[in-house]
């Protein structure tokens, strides 16, 4: 938005809405896209925060409470289009509360198009055995082998639809071609370089919502966290190079607690990571 008089422009992110209720008073300011960042702020204000939700009649699987809590914060993210880190300790199922989440999509009408799981090779079998076990409704495709080239075709066909890292960037052509309700990047930090072909591949997927899996603790890793939050909110912490200067050495080299607080206050309503010892 600009200041009036003159003033330099500030530029903010939507996504820093819900910490803008306070500038109701827009006589020193005028706005550039006001209406969608104050609906925004609004829409937050009023969720009053995750509401508990049923899991789906579909699913085989007992949600544990703080699973059925994931789920919860999965679909407020989804309702209110915003992008988000689930970060449970490795072992605390979240693969699980994808599948719920994804279920829950179908039952109720929303999964119109697919959603589009990209994993670690190592992840494909756990990923197709759960699907199974637990969501067996869903129509499920593996992109994966030799065979997959010739199946691009039926990506619309299905709910879910498997790729890997290693060949995200070869099969670039044909996947970028759909549009997918669900981008889900699972073990995200194994992209760790924002300018590698799989992350640019990331960038150009038409997903309506996005979300990242992983079991690293975040707060140990500011590179990965700048990493995943690029692709999933493409400039809500600024470039690489000012989030170096601004946060990473400030936090990691000159161990600024202050400045550690605030990039957590700022990333919260993004992440979700609860620890084994705690559930």
């Amino acid at each position: 938005f600009d200041g009036l008089r003159g003033e330099p422009a500030l530029r903010i992110s939507r996504f820093d809405a819900s910490r803008l209720s306070e500038l109701n008073d827009t006589s020193r300011w005028q706005f550039r896209g006001q209406e969608d960042v104050m609906s925004l702020a609004e829409r937050l204000s009023a969720a009053q925060g995750v509401s508990p939700i049923a899991p789906p009649g579909g699913l085989q699987l007992q949600l544990r409470t703080y699973q059925q809590e994931g789920l919860a914060w999965l679909q407020f993210l989804r309702e209110h289009r915003l992008a988000g880190i689930l970060a449970d300790d490795m072992g605390l199922g979240k693969t699980a509360q994808a599948l719920a989440h994804l279920l829950l999509e179908k039952e109720a009408g929303r999964l119109d198009c697919p959603a589009l799981i990209v994993l670690p090779t190592s992840l494909v079998f756990n990923w197709k055995d759960e699907v199974e076990r637990f969501a067996p409704s869903l129509r499920l495709l593996s992109l994966h082998g030799a065979e997959r080239k010739s199946r691009f075709s039926e990506i619309p066909n299905y709910d879910v639809v498997l790729t890997t890292y290693p060949l995200l960037w070869r099969d670039a052509t044909e996947l970028t071609q759909y549009r997918y309700h669900l981008l889900i990047l699972d073990e995200a930090q194994t992209v760790k370089n924002a300018r590698s072909q799989g992350a640019e591949v990331v960038r150009r997927l038409d997903a309506r919502h996005r979300l990242c899996l992983t079991g690293t603790p975040l707060e140990n890793h500011l590179g990965e966290l700048w990493s995943q939050f690029d692709f999933l909110l493409p400039g809500f912490l600024g470039s690489s190079a000012n989030f170096l200067r601004y946060w990473r050495t400030p936090i990691e080299k000159l161990g600024d607690d202050d400045r550690r607080q605030l990039l957590a206050r700022r990333i919260r309503p993004f992440v979700l990571r609860r620890k084994k010892e705690d559930v």
